[in-house]
């Protein structure tokens, strides 16, 4: 429903906001302000590190059917097989484990920043109902595995630095 470009503007998506309360809309945007409050440096920090894994990640999706069938047609011997697939697998991991993580850390400090406006209980009743409203496809769970942390991780965090009540 909203994103936080790299030049520091905030978008909202028109057609989403007509079809959540007001909560809602209220919670991304605080949301998405969440990811101007780590400053330029952080900011810089971010997208520096969420490009390059993201390139390396793509390049590895793409390298490695050729990488694979080359260690097919081209291995000195079976054995070689496993290793050009770990090579290939490397690649990727190398690149999603630095994506996951970055991105982990920018939308956990969004969240809390939400949080520290709005409440825990808001926050937990805001994410009921975006679950109850989202058509949610394979590949986009899959993104949203990869780039936002496990809710019981932003619970745990926002407990321990005491924000948002109970």
């Amino acid at each position: 429903m909203g994103d936080y470009t790299p030049l520091g503007t905030l978008l909202m998506n028109e057609q989403a906001k007509d079809d959540f309360s007001k909560d809602v809309v209220d919670y991304v945007f605080l949301h998405e302000v969440g990811h101007d409050q780590v400053g330029s440096m952080g900011r810089t920090l971010f997208w520096a590190i969420y490009l390059s894994s993201g390139l390396l990640l793509i390049a590895g999706m793409i390298a490695s059917p050729s990488i694979l069938l080359e260690a097919v047609e081209s291995a000195p011997s079976i054995v070689m097989i496993p290793v050009y697939t770990a090579v290939a697998l490397g690649v990727s991991l190398g690149a999603i484990i630095p994506f996951t993580l970055v991105c982990w850390i920018d939308e956990t400090l969004a969240e809390l920043f939400a949080i520290s406006k709005i409440g825990i209980s808001q926050y937990r009743s805001v994410l009921e109902e975006v679950k109850e409203e989202s058509e949610v496809g394979l590949l986009r769970k899959i993104r949203i595995r990869i780039q936002y942390p496990p809710e019981a991780l932003i619970f745990w965090i926002a407990r321990k630095r005491g924000l948002g009540g109970t």
